[in-house]
């Protein structure tokens, strides 16, 4: 019985491997740029704090205190304002546990503090400050500059392009979250009442 040659039955993929593998590593590429302008996305929602403000003293006005001020309320972006003076401290973390873990972390925080506000409001501004104001923000430290490297990383020939792209992800929260979050608290478009 005759063997058979190697090239008989067989596709010869030899040169078809390294293609591949090319473009599955320029498709993770691509997938982790857009991974990281959603995560700039999200941690832009804080821009939108002037679109918020009248929902937020509105509630509080009828829920907790009757004679609340728009100059009360803007304490929870002063509050971010403050916090973000710890900017720092997101690259020590990365130093620490990884950029990886900093962006979970800080993820995680930052998603955290916007859940628990939703019970911190109904007790008193000062509690939706330290959460919406402070613990927010906590995580958008820890996570705010890594995208940006990571990026970079990724495409070294395209740094300027890549940048451009997430951070274009905090420019653009507003355009869209604005409108989101209007037709969540108030579809109509209703002014707020007198009384709140």
């Amino acid at each position: 019985m005759k063997a058979n040659s190697p090239a008989e039955g067989r596709v010869d993929r030899s040169g078809c491997t390294g293609t591949i593998s090319v473009f599955k590593r320029e498709f993770r590429a691509l997938i982790s740029v857009g991974g990281c302008f959603l995560i700039y996305l999200a941690i832009g929602t804080i821009l939108t704090f002037g679109n918020l403000t009248p929902y937020l003293t509105s509630y509080l006005r009828k829920r907790v205190k009757k004679d609340t001020t728009y100059e009360e309320s803007s304490w929870i972006f002063y509050a971010f304002i403050s916090t973000n003076s710890l900017l720092f401290f997101g690259g020590k973390l990365r130093c620490l546990i990884g950029r990886r873990w900093s962006i979970i972390i800080g993820s995680c925080i930052f998603s955290f503090g916007i859940v628990v506000t939703y019970w911190s409001i109904q007790h008193s501004l000062a509690a939706t400050i330290i959460t919406y104001g402070v613990v927010d923000t906590l995580g958008y430290v820890c996570c705010y500059g890594h995208p940006i490297v990571t990026a970079v990383e990724l495409f070294p020939n395209n740094k300027g392009l890549v940048t451009g792209i997430v951070t274009s992800g905090i420019a653009l929260t507003p355009l869209f979250m604005n409108s989101l979050q209007t037709f969540f608290v108030n579809p109509n478009n209703l002014q707020p009442a007198p009384d709140g």
